[in-house]
């Protein structure tokens, strides 16, 4: 509120009409600066009547009424004071008048009489009485009567009024002198910004308690789990391997006993038709008798001729004989080699039995630790979700925050204009300061989280080389069996020769071979004949085991260097979660400071 002029009427000392102007060039000179001086009733303090006068129809000093008008000057017939004012509703004329009846000295008092008018649109309030013109005017400047005498017109005496008013009343006055409206909607944004940055905070720390990282000691113990789970998938695999040579000696002997009962049942065949042939002998000989000498000898002689032929034929066949008896004889001896070899085989399988339990056993475990390492994944990735999901709110209230940052200096600005209000200017200040830690403390979040984004990118080829690299190690192993069983024969030849008396079986484990002892020419040239597919196979499998022992030592590396990324980013969550702890500190001082103006 801004007065810019004031008239006065016949009012204590100051009879007749009197203005002050305070838009003349004199009061600007000052910069509107100016004092009320005089002696004692020269009539400083009615001017100030005369403002209270006219804007609520009542003094602080003086009683003013129908019947009484202590106000009006003596000996005069009516009296007037009128204001004209700037307020935030715009610029308006507050007039009060009383006049004695017949405008006569000694005429009685006549009521006193309101008006108010607003000088921008020219709406005038006539007739107003007085009881009505203190709301008209409350309602126009926002200032009752009370309030008004103790911020603005205080009455001679009446300074310790506004001082020594509760802080409740004091700051109701000055947010309606001042404005300070502003201070308090900036409080309580401040306040609904603080509560919901905090609440944010909680959210945040609940969802990084969901989190769960493997430790070191945990992912230790998991790479450990894979080595010793590799380690018995290659004796695994060896077991494997000697039953399945086991398994072929025993398909050779059932071949052999084929051959054998073949050959028997072709002797039989040959010794019954030599008896056959002996019957027809006797007949043929006894026809050749009956007959004509010429016939008969024709006869005889072709009978000698078949007999020759039969001959030579029954020495064949008994040379065949013999020849099968022979191998069968190699049979028979093939037969205990291999049924020796069952009888081991056997014996290995009841101990490889247990093995295969624990075998199972460990692919069990192997499926339980490729899904823990699937869940792991799993888990990683939901992480890095949530993770991005608090990234972007993050985000959202650094944008809030440097949005609250320019309210804050437009709001320091102006403050500038209302010195006044030296405690808000100064909690101003404090929050400057907060302002500038708490984006020091946003900018170490991003770059912690830009950090943990690259780490990330360097994870995801890492893992995805992992998997290629397990992939390569199973085609590995898959070719290396494939190739085994598909030459299980002469791998067995193999093995047959590299054994010597005194030393162990690879297989078995035995010192003696009975079934190896080379007694016949024709296996001397089979084995040198096949020396060449020898070189080959062993050549095969020694490039597959090397590509097996190279894949796994880089599988190894790529663990290592996985587990090294895994606690980077680990370490570098454990920051955010400090930097988090710290931002929630500075909420929690901010909103200690403005604890104050939350009622506002």
């Amino acid at each position: 509120m801004k007065i810019t002029k004031i008239e006065i009427l016949n009012l204590n000392s100051l009879k007749g009409y009197w203005c002050i102007d305070f838009k003349h060039p004199d009061y600007e000179k000052n910069h509107n600066l100016f004092v009320i001086c005089g002696n004692v009733g020269s009539g400083k303090t009615t001017i100030l009547d005369a403002i209270t006068l006219a804007l609520y129809g009542k003094t602080p000093r003086q009683e003013v009424s129908k019947d009484v008008n202590e106000i009006m000057t003596r000996r005069t017939a009516e009296c007037m004071a009128r204001v004209t004012y700037e307020c935030k509703k715009g610029t308006y004329i507050s007039e009060f008048s009383q006049h004695r009846a017949n405008n006569k000295i000694n005429g009685s008092l006549q009521a006193p009489q309101a008006k108010i008018t607003n000088q921008i649109t020219g709406e005038t309030s006539e007739r107003i009485s007085i009881s009505k013109l203190e709301e008209k005017t409350t309602e126009i400047i926002q200032l009752d009567y009370s309030q008004f005498l103790k911020s603005i017109m205080l009455a001679q005496g009446d300074f310790n009024s506004f001082i020594n008013a509760d802080p409740r009343t004091r700051a109701e006055i000055l947010a309606k002198i001042n404005g300070t409206e502003k201070y308090k909607k900036f409080a309580s944004m401040l306040w609904k910004e603080a509560n919901d940055a905090i609440t944010n905070c909680k959210n945040l720390e609940i969802e990084l308690n969901k989190v769960e990282v493997f430790t070191e000691d945990q992912i230790k113990e998991i790479n450990n789990n894979i080595k010793k789970i590799d380690t018995q998938v290659k004796l695994n695999t060896k077991a494997i391997n000697n039953i399945d040579i086991g398994l072929a000696w025993l398909n050779d002997l059932e071949k052999l006993e084929s051959k054998k009962e073949a050959a028997e049942k072709e002797r039989s065949e040959y010794l019954q038709k030599i008896k056959d042939f002996s019957e027809k002998e006797t007949i043929y000989s006894k026809a050749e008798k009956a007959k004509n000498c010429t016939a008969e000898y024709v006869k005889y002689d072709n009978l000698l001729e078949a007999q020759t032929r039969d001959e030579k034929l029954l020495i064949k066949i008994n040379d065949e004989i013999q020849e099968q008896e022979v191998l069968i004889t190699k049979l028979k001896k093939a037969s205990e080699t291999a049924e020796n070899i069952f009888n081991e085989v056997n014996n290995k399988q009841q101990d490889n039995e247990n093995l295969w339990t624990a075998v199972s056993k460990l692919d069990v475990k192997i499926n339980g630790a490729s899904d823990k390492t699937l869940d792991a994944f799993k888990q990683k990735e939901e992480a890095l979700e949530k993770f991005n999901t608090k990234k972007r709110a993050c985000d959202n209230y650094i944008k809030e925050n440097e949005k609250l940052s320019k309210e804050n200096i437009k709001l320091s600005e102006y403050l500038n204009f209302n010195k006044k209000d030296s405690e808000v200017e100064k909690i101003i200040v404090v929050l400057t300061q907060k302002q500038e830690i708490l984006s020091k403390e946003n900018e170490k979040i991003k770059k912690d989280k830009k950090i943990v984004l690259t780490l990330n990118d360097e994870l995801k080829p890492l893992i995805e080389l992992k998997k290629s690299k397990e992939n390569l190690i199973e085609e590995t192993k898959y070719r290396l069996k494939e190739f085994v069983a598909s030459e299980y024969l002469t791998i067995s030849l193999m093995l047959k020769e590299s054994l010597s008396k005194g030393k162990p079986c690879p297989v078995c484990g035995s010192l003696e071979h009975p079934s190896c002892v080379q007694t016949d020419k024709k296996q001397n040239i089979t084995k040198k004949v096949d020396s060449a597919k020898e070189i080959e196979i062993s050549s095969n499998v020694s490039e597959l085991n090397q590509i097996l022992e190279k894949t796994q030592n880089e599988l190894s590396e790529i663990l290592k260097k996985i587990d090294g990324i895994t606690n980077s980013i680990s370490s570098v969550n454990d920051s955010i979660t400090e930097m988090t702890s710290s931002i929630k500190e500075q909420l929690d001082s901010v909103n200690s400071l403005i604890s104050d103006w939350n009622e506002y």
